[in-house]
This record gives structure tokens, sequence and C-alpha cells, in this order.
């Protein structure tokens, strides 16, 4: 099965109207209005953020955290209940577990009885390479954890560990499937429980080997859109073609006329017809048939010496078919009782006859005279053949029958100041036979001193009489008529100054020099005999009431500190004065040039707070707008400049030359006679350059490293100096020349690559004079060559600038720099998992001074992504395209007069 690149699933689609199909393999089809098929629960509530593993993500070398998202019907009864796991998608790179796809199908199970769960899982980062399958596998292995994690927990949560079912779509569809049939579990977390599922529900996923479904295995529901370019439709028809052939339960949902991304109304039908699925497949198959296990939990008196049993009985729903036996494994684990002291611990293989539907086990328990608490330990069940467990644990209770001594000691005491004159006490009674409770309090170094008695069941206490200002340690004891216990743990505190600090001033902002009188406002006024101010300049005072002159702009942080007889208090006030100088002008522009018309935003970044801006734009026009938009309407260069001004004064920034305004490159190769080696069907050579990209031709079918070759007639000769081939999917030339030629027989290579990669090449050369340019093409990525468009423009200007002339020295030198195709490209904000981000990396033989820029199809500069002096080696700038509009936009690296362009494709 063809292996279903990352970056498709990054891609933003359309949303179509389309039609259902479907095709299910035999089974009946439950009545309604019962549990797991309609919403018998009005409401749900949901535990987030709960831990479930922990691994190392492969991609960063940083260990996660796994944490998932818990739904349960309100008022459920129901000892046993199944499951579901719904896997969030985001193209394995992005998107969380709050996803609201994800809190929708989780809503609607959840009031229709099920225990739900949406999990997180490790996400990959994309400057790492060899991303598909190894990103796949760590985020099956996540969901493989958090599935343990439910039979881990199932008694917690009243799991019915045979019910547990996994759903996604997209990515998510590509996990529910590796979850359910990969054979590897990886080590995310809760080992020794089983991962396997009892249904798999797939939306438009895939998985890289359909061969590893195997007979026997989990049910499958696929659902796809038959125009699916992302996960293509086949990659369905081959998984359905596997179910037929291991004759696991199966059904098949076609949305017809439908792409990667579905309709609201197409998602609720995905979300009932998984319902329905799983109700026939799952809860049906369940409960019908297989007998179910029970254990009962038992209670017995310890003695006082030897052992006595604790009988554990295990009773069967039903006597199974066919005279089978029914086996489990049991093992005893510690709860209040310790395994040796408590009870014998016991763990092997259990049998219930063929026809019998109830069976014994016991348990020792040791006797002993220690007066103690009713303690208990459990019964585990795991492994069931020939039925299945409702009850994973019972649980055993030793009685205490021995008399009372001794109360025992309290535990967790805790001491906190809550004045300078009062302390308070909590601590734990882990007695029921205490007459009452002694508290013992010491200063500094000196011995404990009893202060106070309390009678039992007392758990706190407030201490009255202590001083500011001074450090107390406590500890108390429980007593009876018979002897005390031992003292709790020690708590100490800490009783804070007599004197609280504080202060107002009478402004708090304005103009230097400012002048500010400041007063103490501390309590109690009588208390305080010193004052030591700070002002955050470097100046301070020790009156009372200072006034004190900021002389320059800033903000500034204020500190008063008061003396008492025994102690200081201080009162911090964090950027309290602010003062306000003359503005100091400044501003920057976005894109600094273009072609015209020439759209700019200019951006204010004085400091100082202006409050009125008088902006000149060099071609006659003002505004006095903070952040204005000039539009240039005729080529040249232009001076700006911004006065800035504030109560306090004004200021001048002019910027001499600042925007250049060029004209628009023309597509020469548009609608103009195209030819090529072959042709597959109605994908001509004229559906490349037709300037639509959903259009392409397409090269009859080639064998490795055959050549083919499309060629564009500009029907006279011209001045070249750049090609632009985009290239579809990845249907693409690994090895290519672009040639030029002025007659269709001697061609002129001007450009040569051995590792093509698709997408959009933008390809700029020295100018040449040709009638013919032709992409000659030696080696194929897949069985074909598609292109989408194939232009070609002028040797005069390139994105409104000169084009480096053919004579000119080459300032990096001979490969000295590479400009890669950026990632994700496409890149959308649209779909489940789109991004406005892109990521542009780019290669330097040696340290070179470098401009990264990005122009839009007028040639406009649209943003400058990196500049100056960078070392050898590969680099990476983020492109942000918030706000920007679809279309085509290129990354211009210049070095010296060398430039490498890229185009990018922006979706919405």
């Amino acid at each position: 099965m063809a292996q279903i690149l990352i970056t498709a699933l990054l891609a933003g689609f359309a949303v179509a109207s389309a039609t259902a199909q479907s095709k299910t393999s035999p089974a009946s089809t439950a009545a309604a209005g019962v549990r797991y098929l309609d919403e018998v629960f009005s409401s749900y509530t949901r535990t987030d953020n709960i831990t479930f593993g922990e691994a190392v993500n492969i991609s960063t070398g940083q260990m996660e955290t796994l944490k998932l998202d818990l739904y349960q019907p309100s008022g459920d009864t129901e000892p046993y209940r199944a499951a579901f796991v719904w896997v969030h998608p985001g193209g394995f790179v992005q998107g969380d577990k709050g996803d609201p796809k994800i809190v929708e199908r989780c809503d609607t199970f959840a009031k229709r009885g099920y225990v739900c769960i949406a999990n997180n899982y490790r996400l990959w980062d994309t400057s790492y390479s060899d991303a598909d399958t190894v990103a796949i596998k760590q985020a099956y292995e996540d969901t493989k954890a958090a599935i343990r994690w439910l039979r881990a927990n199932a008694a917690a949560y009243r799991i019915d560990v045979n019910r547990i079912s996994v759903g996604g779509t997209s990515s998510g569809g590509f996990i529910a499937l590796s979850t359910a049939y990969e054979e590897n579990v990886g080590n995310s977390g809760n080992p020794g429980f089983s991962s396997e599922v009892s249904a798999s529900i797939d939306g438009s996923g895939s998985l890289v080997d359909d061969g590893i479904i195997n007979i026997g295995e989990a049910p499958l529901m696929i659902v796809h859109g038959d125009q699916d370019e992302n996960v293509p439709y086949t990659e369905a028809l081959e998984l359905e073609a596997r179910a037929l052939a291991t004759g696991i339960p199966y059904e098949f949902h076609t949305f017809v006329g439908e792409d990667h991304s579905w309709t609201d109304a197409e998602r609720q039908q995905f979300i009932e017809w998984a319902a329905d699925f799983n109700y026939r497949y799952v809860i049906q198959t369940a409960i019908g048939g297989v007998p179910a296990v029970t254990v009962s939990d038992v209670a017995v008196a310890e003695g006082n010496s030897g052992t006595l049993n604790a009988v554990f009985t295990l009773n069967l729903s039903a006597p199974t078919a066919n005279g089978q036996v029914v086996t489990f494994d049991y093992v005893t684990a510690n709860g209040s009782a310790s395994a040796g002291s408590d009870y014998v611990a016991k763990s092997g293989t259990f049998s219930i006859p063929a026809g019998a539907t109830s069976q014994t086990l016991a348990v020792a328990i040791n006797g002993d005279t220690d007066n103690e608490s009713d303690e208990t330990f459990f019964l585990n069940l795991q492994k069931p053949a020939n039925a299945r467990l409702m009850d994973l644990q019972g649980m055993g209770t030793i009685q205490n029958d021995d008399l009372a001594g001794a109360p025992a000691a309290p535990t967790g005491l805790t001491a906190a100041a809550m004045s300078a004159t009062q302390v308070d006490l909590n601590w734990n009674d882990n007695s029921s036979n205490e007459d009452g409770f002694a508290i013992e309090r010491k200063t500094g170094a000196g011995a404990f001193v009893e202060i106070a008695t309390v009678v039992a069941q007392t758990r706190n206490y407030s201490d009255a009489s202590v001083s500011p200002a001074t450090a107390y340690t406590y500890r108390v004891r429980a007593y009876n008529d018979i002897a005390s216990s031992g003292y709790s743990n020690e708590a100490s505190a800490t009783t804070p100054c007599g004197v609280v600090a504080a202060f107002a001033a009478n402004v708090t902002s304005g103009c230097a020099p400012l002048s500010v009188n400041f007063t103490d406002q501390s309590s109690p006024q009588s208390g305080v005999t010193s004052w030591s101010w700070n002002f955050g300049d470097g100046g301070t005072a020790t009156t009372q009431n200072p006034t004190h002159v900021f002389s320059m702009p800033g903000t500034y942080t204020i500190t008063l500190t008061t003396s008492s007889a025994s102690c200081n208090d201080v009162e911090t006030k964090s950027n309290y004065i602010t003062v306000t100088g003359a503005p100091t002008a400044n501003f920057t522009a976005t894109p600094v040039s273009g072609n015209v018309p020439l759209t700019v935003n200019f951006t204010d970044q004085s400091t100082n707070n202006p409050t009125a801006w008088s902006w000149s734009f060099g071609d006659g026009g003002t505004s006095s707008a903070k952040n204005p938009s000039r539009q240039y309407t005729a080529p040249g260069t232009y001076t700006v400049t911004l006065t800035a001004t504030n109560a306090c004064g004004s200021d001048g920034e002019t910027k001499v030359g600042y925007i250049t305004v060029s004209n628009t490159p023309v597509n020469l190769a548009l609608n103009k006679p195209g030819t090529a080696s072959s042709t597959s069907g109605s994908n001509t050579p004229s559906r490349a350059v037709d300037g639509s990209t959903s259009t392409y031709w397409r090269s009859g079918n080639l064998s490795s490293g055959t050549v083919a070759w499309l060629r564009v007639d500009l029907q006279s000769t011209q001045s070249l100096g750049r090609v632009v081939v985009n290239w579809r999917s990845s249907y693409y030339a690994r090895r290519y020349q672009i040639q030029v030629s002025n007659d269709n027989s001697s061609w002129t290579t001007v450009f040569s690559t051995l590792s093509g990669n698709g997408g959009n090449d933008d390809i700029l050369f020295s100018a040449v004079s040709a009638r013919y340019v032709r992409v000659y093409m030696t080696r194929n990525n897949k069985s074909n060559e598609r292109i989408k468009e194939f232009e070609v423009y002028g040797g005069a200007t390139v994105l409104g600038r000169p084009c480096a002339d053919a004579a000119a020295p080459d300032a990096a030198g001979p490969g000295a720099l590479e400009l890669l195709q950026n990632y994700p490209n496409p890149f959308s904000a649209s779909g489940a998992f789109g991004s406005t981000v892109t990521s542009v990396r780019y290669r330097l033989a040696q340290a070179s001074a470098i401009e990264l820029k990005v122009y839009n199809m007028l040639g406009q500069q649209i943003a400058l992504l990196a500049s100056g002096v960078r070392a050898a080696g590969e680099h990476a700038a983020h492109f942000d395209a918030t706000g920007l509009p679809s279309g085509i936009y290129f990354s211009v690296l210049q070095v010296g007069e060398e430039k490498r362009v890229m185009r990018m494709q922006l979706l919405k």
C-alpha cells in the first residue's frame, strides 16, 4: 500500500457537497431507544488532563507527559460500561484532545452511555526528517498506552475491559487503524495490560501496510470521500479488500464527490454510522453468548494468632457452551493490609469446570493482638478464557478484634502565622480512644513547654499568646487514662512584624521633570520609629513624607521600609511612577518595495507615548493617523518623514529613499502553444500554460530514467531570465534541466538539478534570448510526470528587482547558497490541521551577508524574514501569512548579487 505523506494531511481543502454510498458485511440493525444507540443521558461529567503515561518524542529528544480527558454519563449506575477512545487529527504535527470535533464526538458518545476518552499523543517536529512512519508509530504507541490506562483503571471507572473501541478521522484515522492492528505496543505507560480493542472506526485514514490486518482481528468501519487527493480513495479500497480477504466484519461508507474535508452534516452522519456499527459489532457481541465472571467481596475477623481463611466466591453468569472450561489468572494485592504480616500472598490460574457456575478461592489471614484499624487487600482477576470479566477485583477486609491501649500519635501537624499575634495549628487525629490533646511550643532553640490542652476529636488550635516577629516551633501528643501517644511531627511558623508599611503619592505620571509628594500611610502610625525611601532613580530619603523630583523619563519602582522597636516592614510598588519625555520618532513600513500600484502599511514605533502624528510620504501625500497606509501609483524612490508629538514635545524621523516602486513582470508562456514528449488522456500540454493550478499536463507512463519533456513556443524571440515549474503532488522529476532554443533544434541548458523535490520550483538564470523554452526531465519520481503550470518571465526584471547580469561576479561562489522548498507547502489556516505559518530553510557553504524576503505576484515585498551575516550551514526562518490573501508568493534569498527564488502557495 502506498505511504501517505504527512505533508498531504496538512494541506487545506474546500468543503464540497456530497452524497453517501455504503457497503456493509452482513449484520442485523439494533432497535432504537437503547443505551449506546441513543442519547439516554442528558448530560455528562468531564475530567481533564489526567496523566496516562510519558515517552521521549523522537523528533525533539524531549520527555513528554501524556494526558487524556475522561467523559462519563452523569448519574450512571451501570457497573460495567463500554468505552470509546476518539483520537484527534492534525497531520501528526499539531492538534489537541480539545479539538471541537473530538469534543462533539465524546459529548455524543457519553450521552449514549459510553465512557469516552480523548488522548493527546506525541506530535512531530517538522524540522526533523523521516517523519512519516516514525510519527505514526509514536502516535499509535501513545494511544495504545491510553487503552492500557483504561484497563488499569477499569475498577475505578467501571469499565468493561472486553468492550473498548477506537476511532478517528484523517491522521486520527491512521492512528485508530494502527492502534487496532499493529502488534507493536510501545512503552508509553501502563505495562502489563492489554492494548487490544474491540473495533476500529476509520475516517479518511489508511495504513502504511494493510497486510498487518489478520484473520480474527477487530471489526473495521471505513468512511472515505471518493475525491480525496490527500489520502486517495484507493487506500480505502485496499483496506476493504484486506477485510474481505481476512473475513473480519467490516462496513464501507463513501461520501460521493467529497474530498478530504467533510460538511457538518457528513460529520454527524459519521458519528451515527460509528455508533450503529459499534453497537452491532461490539455491544451486542460482547453481551450475547459469552458468560460473565463476578467475584464477591469478603470480610473476616483476624483472631489473635494462627491463620484462618477469607473465602472469595467466583460466580459465572451462565454455564459455558460446548463443555468449555473457564480459566483466568488471579493475584492478591495490598490495600492497607500488607502481604506476609497480615495475609498470605497468593497467585495462579483459576478454573470453573464445564457446567459449573460457582467456585470458591481461599486466602489465608494472619491473626495478631495489635489494636489497629480494619485493613483491606484485593484479589485481582485478568486474562479470561471462554468468559469475560465483569469484575476485575474483589476486596477482602480484615476486621480488627483487639482491645484498645494507648492512643495513636497525631500526624500531619501544620503551623501558619495568621497575624503578628496569632498562629493557627492543624493536625490529623489517628485514634478513637484519646481523652484529649496536649499542645507544646518552643521559641528558637529553647525547650518545649506545654501551652494548652484540647478535648478529644479536636484537630486544630489557635495560639493567641505569641509576639510579633518571632519564630515558634510546635508539637502535639494524644493522651487517655492509660497512657500518652508519641509526639506528632514538629511544625514551625514565624509571626510577621507588628507594623505594616504603606504609602501613596499625589501624582503617579507626568512630564519630566516631575515633582512628586509621597505620604506615609503605615499602620499603626504610633509604632513607626524610622523611614527609608528608595525612589528607583538612585534617589533616597529618610523623612516621613518626602518630595522627590524625577528628572529623566522612565518608569520607577518605589520602596518604603518602616522600622519599629521590634522589626521592619517593606512596601514596594512596582512601576509606580511614570515620567514621560518628548517622543523619539521612529517607524517601519511593509513592504518597502514592489510593483505599481504599491500599497504600503506604515507602523509608528516612536517611544515615549506620542499622541499626535504627522506623515509625509514623499509623493505629495500626508496623514495624521498613527499607522497609515499609502498607495504609490507611479514608479520611483520615495523619502518618508514622521513627526511624533505628545504633551512633552515633538521629534522627527526622515528615511531617505525608503520606498522603491517598480513595474510588474508578465508570464510570457500564458496561453502560448505547448508540446510534450507524451500525453495521457485529456491532460494536454495546453493545460500547463492556461494560468490555472487546478489543471495540469500529464505524461504517459514512464519507466525509471525515461526522458520526458514539455515545451512552450513563445511565438517570438524574447529576453528570458526566469522559469517557474509548478509540479503536481509527488509526480515530479528528480532530475531535470531548463533549456532554451531559437530554432527548436539546438538547445542550451540554463539550469540543471539532480535533486528535484516537487512543489514550486522558481528558477532564475542570466538573461538569454530565445523563442522556445522546455523542461527536459531525465528521472521521474513516480510512474509519470505532472506539471500544473509552466511559467516563463523576461530577463530584465524579477519581482520588481534587477536580474543579475550574466557577466557579473558571483559574490558567494558556485554552490555557495541553496534555498529549499518551504514546509508545509501549500499552507493554510482552514481545515482540521491548517496553519498560516510555513518554514523557509536555506543553506550556506560559507559565512555570508544574506537577505531573505517574501514577495507577492505583483513583485511587492511582503516581509523581510532574515538579514545580516549568517554562519555556514543550514538555517530556517518562519513566514506568518496571517491576514494575507490566498495566492502565490515567492521567497527570495540573496547573497551579494547571487539570488535564489522559490514559489510558495497560500490557501484560505
